[in-house]
């Protein structure tokens, strides 16, 4: 009942929006500048989420340290996304999801876990929908995500403030990684379900573990 309603709401939400990145201009890093702005905010908003969620202090050091990381491992999964949805011909573009920004702060308050975005990236919309190129352009996300959180291990090691830096910026990829497989809508894993469901199984239920054992025990 929860995820139709969910599924209504996002639906309802989605129906306002329009693909308009095919006639902006994009900056070199693939991304339009609203994108950018876009994705600058929902790392702020991702950061003052987790410090709530962690009942931890505002002060100036964990803020950017949360803000920073959360701003890097939001865009690297976004130029994921971009990068295979290129790759497909498929346009894509960065969107504010109030939706899911409520849903996040809910769940770090009230559940100590920050699980979901501010933004999320929507593709144009055809009337055949091919699972096969969908699933790969929804994988492309995830799956960078777990590249840069497996390049950060060697890092925890170090100690100081650069294995504080590694420690928040694995978290912030697992967790960004984690949300978008979930195998409903609007999560990247409802795709990646519906045109191979080993695939998602071999990718979700191992970076469940992990994430579980980091930082949930």
């Amino acid at each position: 009942m929860g995820e139709n309603r969910l599924q209504k709401l996002d639906e309802y939400e989605a129906g306002k929006r329009k693909i308009t990145v095919g006639t902006a201009a994009k900056t070199r890093i693939g991304l339009t500048h609203t994108e950018i702005l876009v994705a600058a905010a929902g790392a702020l908003l991702i950061g003052i989420a987790s410090l709530i969620a962690i009942r931890s202090s505002f002060a100036v050091d964990a803020v950017l340290l949360y803000v920073i990381t959360a701003g890097v491992a939001v865009t690297v999964h976004e130029l994921g996304h971009r990068y295979a949805a290129h790759n497909q011909k498929v346009q894509t573009e960065v969107k504010f999801w109030e939706l899911g920004t409520v849903i996040m702060f809910f769940t770090g308050w009230f559940a100590g876990n920050v699980f979901a975005q501010p933004h999320r990236t929507l593709r144009e919309e055809s009337k055949e929908p091919d699972h096969q190129v969908e699933g790969k352009i929804s994988l492309a996300g995830p799956v960078i995500s777990i590249c840069l959180g497996i390049l950060t291990v060697p890092f925890l090691f170090v100690g100081g403030d650069i294995g504080r830096i590694a420690s928040t910026l694995l978290m912030m990829t697992l967790l960004i990684a984690v949300y978008h497989l979930m195998p409903f809508d609007p999560m990247d894993g409802k795709a990646i379900l519906q045109w191979n469901k080993k695939i998602l199984i071999v990718t979700l239920v191992p970076l469940l573990a992990v994430y579980y054992y980091l930082f949930l025990l």
